[in-house]
């Protein structure tokens, strides 16, 4: 019986083979079918597999295709997004036009260093796509809100964009839409007596998420950090105070100011950010545009400074003005402090990104005028760049105020050639008085 069938198949395939031949054009497909049948079962099987996985992989690649675009449309929409809803120019959110403004003027580290980022961009006209994230505090707990604002040139406007340091994925996005340069951090709490009370809201902010800052630099190429640090991170001492005088805060504040300072050392170290450490002593003044009118000024909830605390005395917003300790070793028993104007801060960071763009690799830097002023010295400036007499109260001396602290600013201007441009205290309480005369309830008016 198989002899038989095989006979029988063969037959019949000969039979086939003698009509295809005589059938014309359309024996091809018939011809491939024969054929097919006469292929081994397994090639058969081998052949069939690999047209699946030739139309799975087509289909792969489509759909790989698919949502590259839909993420790049995904990307800009909410750029877009971003722009029409959040995105502002920094003026308008520092002069109160914003809804931020409650937040950037009540939150921020000092007021006058938002005035510190648009001096800053004042002093780069030239530079068409100097890119620089500006960080700003904000009140956790509302939306757990750390101010982020990134400035732009290219068009000669700032923009803001609300974000959140914590948040690493909004980092990525902000990173991946701007074409930055160098970043200038303007970030942390300043109050160093609530520190001590609330030390992990100053590790988490301050520390936490200036590292994840900077882990978004890293990934995304941006190299070069301009930080704003503090005088607070010194032991203090009754002479001028230089850069490589000991370090030792005295609250946590300066401690995470310090640990910043560190933490910047090692990034430049292990992957080559290159990073200008400014220390500030006492920043002060306004800005004034270039007819003479004040447009950038402090304006802080609660004030806690003293030329703006007593500015608002002769404004009748204040009873009197507080002297706290008038036994101290210094010439008129009152505390002694280093004060700098807003424009020569902002001039010194320009000229510390300038050096970060010629190739130095890690800079520190005091920042004051290296002129002492005592805090009956501030109030009689202020009795007669007012034109009006106030009450002084005199108290007990406040619990770790030192008698005596300045800076020595030789190093930078050795190195940087910055000078202070305007180191008086008259002309710096001046520019502070024109602000506040003007704007007696701050960025609200």
């Amino acid at each position: 019986m198989p002899d038989r069938l095989s006979d029988t198949t063969a037959e019949a395939k000969e039979v086939q083979l003698e009509i295809l031949r005589k059938l014309g054009p359309e024996r091809r497909s018939m011809l491939t079918a024969e054929w097919s049948d006469a292929m081994p079962w397994r090639m058969r099987r081998a052949f069939a597999i690999a047209a699946q996985l030739v139309v799975i992989a087509f289909f792969a690649l489509l759909a790989w295709v698919g949502i590259s675009i839909l993420q790049v449309l995904a990307t800009d929409t909410l750029v877009s997004l971003l722009r029409e809803l959040e995105v502002m120019t920094l003026a308008k959110a520092f002069q109160g036009e914003t809804p931020e403004h409650n937040r950037l003027g009540t939150d921020v580290e000092q007021i006058h260093d938002a005035a510190a980022a648009d001096a800053f961009l004042k002093e780069q006209p030239a530079v068409a796509m100097l890119g620089i994230a500006c960080v700003l505090t904000g009140e956790p707990g509302v939306r757990a809100d750390i101010q982020g604002c990134a400035l732009g040139r290219s068009d000669g406007h700032a923009a803001f964009v609300q974000g959140d340091l914590a948040d690493t994925g909004a980092l990525d996005v902000l990173f991946q839409t701007r074409p930055f340069d160098a970043v200038v951090h303007f970030a942390a709490f300043i109050e160093a007596g609530e520190s001590m009370q609330l030390p992990g809201k100053y590790f988490l902010n301050n520390v936490s998420n200036t590292r994840n800052l900077l882990d978004a630099m890293v990934r995304h190429g941006v190299m070069r950090l301009i930080f704003s640090s503090s005088a607070g991170v010194y032991v203090s001492k009754d002479t001028p105070l230089v850069e490589d005088d000991p370090t030792g805060p005295a609250s946590v504040y300066g401690e995470t100011k310090l640990m910043m300072e560190r933490m910047l050392g090692w990034y430049h170290q292990t992957v080559g950010v290159r990073f200008a450490a400014l220390r500030y002593f006492n920043a002060c003044g306004a800005m004034l545009d270039a007819n003479g009118v004040p447009v950038r000024g402090e304006d802080h909830h609660p004030e806690t400074h003293l030329i703006p605390l007593t500015l608002q005395v002769p404004l009748g917003q204040r009873d009197a003005i507080m002297i706290y300790g008038t036994d101290y070793n210094t010439p008129d028993g009152t505390c002694i402090r280093d004060y700098v104007h807003i424009d020569d801060l902002a001039s010194a960071h320009v000229l510390a990104l300038d050096a970060l763009d010629a190739g130095e690799g890690s800079l520190i830097y005091n920042l004051g005028n290296g002129q002492g002023y005592s805090v009956r010295e501030v109030i009689n400036t202020v009795r007669r760049v007012s034109g009006r007499d106030f009450k002084v109260v005199e108290a007990d001396r406040r619990p770790g105020d030192p008698a005596f602290l300045t800076s020595d600013a030789t190093k930078i201007r050795r190195e940087l050639g910055w000078t202070a441009r305007k180191p008086e205290l008259e002309s710096m309480v001046a520019t502070a008085w024109q602000w506040h005369n003007e704007h007696p309830n701050g960025y609200s008016d």
